[in-house]
């Protein structure tokens, strides 16, 4: 997808993921009232139809009494009539209140089944009059991976050997490059900041040149497979580190760090640096996002034994400096919160309750990650603020929960090595221009 698509996307996930969650909570609520209202109805109808068949056998009692009675005065007053009475005494007395009452209940018995209290039931269940299955179980690490398009794959098969044989390399110091390993290098790192069409391996041009000038975007697709890749190298470097052992999959910012040589450690820095300078030209904040997580886990050793990142190596490039880049990468985050708080659904029980405010590793991080490149924790936390605030349409009630979410978690993450001091920082727009963030 083009850059400039998948903000919208993102924000249609978002809404998308806030209708479904809002309405399984009405359903929640909606369903508690019935099963309260079926408990009381169950508890009150025993009460009144008991209360109902005390009065009917009293009632029944009393004429019994009374015509007793009746009888009784009337035999002492009225001889002639003896014959009558003595009848209607016996009548009287064969008959049986109890008995009579409970035919008249076996008869004017309803049909219907008593309320009995419902389960609460997943969303595939209760769409009435729809053809609705059970969707997949989706995993957390997928879910930015299932959306890899063709172009994609195949960057990522060429980037992938040159990734492998940089953090594979032994880590003594001054070890150089093959020339031939130089030149793949070389053009890697021009395709990935000025976005041109690649020719190496002699496939057809691609849908976005016309008249042999290459579109801005078909970069993208590179900066992604180099994420892409990436992240699978420091994870399995990272895994052959401690003796083989398999860990499971995680998350970027989860990612242990791994140690190589200085050459390869130069390698990989302009890789980075010259795919962030097409985030720069083409506003591509997701990769940029995942450029900035992913340069925190290679590492190499200074001559003093100190440990740099690749980060650090690109402190003081202009997009760390962007107000639209960081606006743009915390809309992305709490969107893919959301997200996958919408497909935990699949696999959680029905009726699990859901948070309104949902986070994620990175999300719990932001403000420190903006504090280790320089911002200051004031600025930040505005900037937090300001674009929360800005798309409180989207967010909905949630608004305020994520500025004070965010604003706690400040300074949960600084920078992991000395970071240069803000007065070098700083030659990155200082005064008027409000897309610059000071440093």
């Amino acid at each position: 997808m083009r850059p400039t698509d998948w903000k919208r996307s993102a924000e249609r996930s978002m809404a998308l993921s806030r209708e479904a969650s809002s309405a399984e909570r009405e359903y929640y609520k909606a369903l508690q009232r019935l099963n309260v209202a079926a408990d009381v109805h169950g508890r009150q109808m025993g009460n009144v139809l008991a209360a109902l068949q005390d009065m009917e056998e009293k009632r029944a009692l009393c004429f019994r009494d009374a015509a007793m009675k009746i009888a009784v005065y009337d035999t002492s007053w009225l001889r002639n009539v003896q014959y009558d009475l003595d009848s209607s005494v016996q009548t009287v007395e064969a008959s049986d209140a109890t008995d009579e009452i409970q035919e008249f209940i076996r008869q004017h018995r309803t049909s219907a089944p008593p309320l009995s209290r419902t389960p609460p039931r997943g969303f595939w269940e209760v769409a009435a009059g729809h053809d609705v299955q059970r969707p997949p179980v989706i995993q957390a690490e997928d879910v930015g991976r299932r959306g890899t398009c063709r172009e994609v794959a195949r960057h990522a098969e060429a980037i992938t050997p040159v990734l492998r044989s940089l953090l594979a390399r032994p880590e003594p110091g001054g070890e150089a490059i093959p020339e031939h390993d130089s030149t793949q290098l070389e053009q890697l790192r021009q395709s990935l900041a000025a976005g041109g069409a690649d020719r190496s391996d002699g496939g057809p041009a691609t849908a976005t040149e016309k008249n042999g000038a290459p579109s801005l975007d078909v970069a993208a697709p590179r900066r992604r497979a180099l994420c892409e890749s990436l992240q699978a190298e420091i994870q399995a470097a990272a895994c052959r580190s401690i003796a083989g052992e398999i860990q499971a999959e995680v998350t970027a910012a989860e990612l242990p760090t791994v140690q190589v040589g200085r050459a390869p450690f130069d390698a990989v820095v302009s890789l980075v640096s010259a795919a962030l300078d097409g985030c720069v030209s083409e506003g591509d904040s997701w990769n940029g996002r995942d450029l900035m997580v992913l340069s925190q886990k290679i590492q190499c050793q200074t001559d003093d034994l100190k440990a740099v990142d690749v980060l650090l190596k690109v402190y003081n490039h202009p997009l760390w400096s962007r107000v639209n880049f960081w606006e743009d990468v915390l809309i992305l985050a709490v969107t893919e919160a959301q997200a996958l708080q919408a497909l935990r659904r699949r696999s959680d029980p029905a009726g699990t309750d859901r948070q309104e405010v949902a986070s994620t590793a990175f999300l719990q991080r932001y403000v420190g990650y903006m504090t280790s490149l320089g911002i200051k924790v004031e600025q930040a936390k505005a900037c937090v603020q300001r674009t929360l605030r800005k798309n409180a349409q989207l967010l909905g009630q949630a608004t305020e929960a994520y500025v004070n979410l965010l604003h706690n978690s400040a300074g949960s993450l600084g920078p992991t090595n000395d970071v240069p001091s803000t007065e070098a920082a700083a030659g990155v727009g200082q005064q008027a221009d409000p897309n610059i963030l000071l440093l």
